[in-house]
């Protein structure tokens, strides 16, 4: 993934059958930021955009961590 705006290293923490499906749950262990892009949101069968991201410094992504935790 090389292209990908952000990577994650996650530890699965949960696995839900949903009919024929399973939806996996993680815990973040890792996070890298790439070049800051226009993130995209696969939706109906196609993908669109949501507008520029911006690069986050790693203290906002802490403080962001810790007020949901």
């Amino acid at each position: 993934m090389s292209q990908a705006l952000v990577s994650l290293d996650c530890r699965i923490k949960h696995e839900l059958l949903y009919g024929t499906h399973y939806m996996f749950v993680g815990e973040i262990e890792a996070l890298s930021q790439n070049a800051p892009g226009k993130p995209l949101v696969y939706n109906a069968r196609t993908y669109q955009p949501l507008g520029n991201s911006e690069a986050l410094s790693l203290e906002e992504v802490e403080y962001s961590r810790e007020r949901h935790t």
